[in-house]
């Protein structure tokens, strides 16, 4: 008898443990893995700003700016649209 209460609240000990060092560990995961989808979102939004930017430099340079203006303008416009 006194094995078995021993035996209990040891394996209730060990829960207890268990789930608050899983919970912390789940709270850490979930905290950085949004850190770093936040990350990828930013540099994949630069990189299009970019590619964008660098093609209409290369559009300025070929003596074509109106269609530079074009390119840039929609991005602008979808700023303004979304800053209100």
């Amino acid at each position: 008898m006194k094995a078995t209460i021993i035996s209990v609240v040891s394996l209730l000990i060990g829960f207890l443990v268990g789930c608050g060092v899983g919970y912390r560990y789940n709270e850490r995961y979930t905290t950085n893995e949004a850190i770093r989808e936040m990350v990828d979102s930013e540099e994949t939004s630069e990189a299009a700003l970019a590619s964008i930017s660098t093609c209409a430099i290369a559009l300025i340079d070929s003596g074509e700016p109106q269609k530079a203006v074009e390119l840039l303008s929609s991005r602008v416009a979808h700023f303004t649209v979304c800053t209100g």
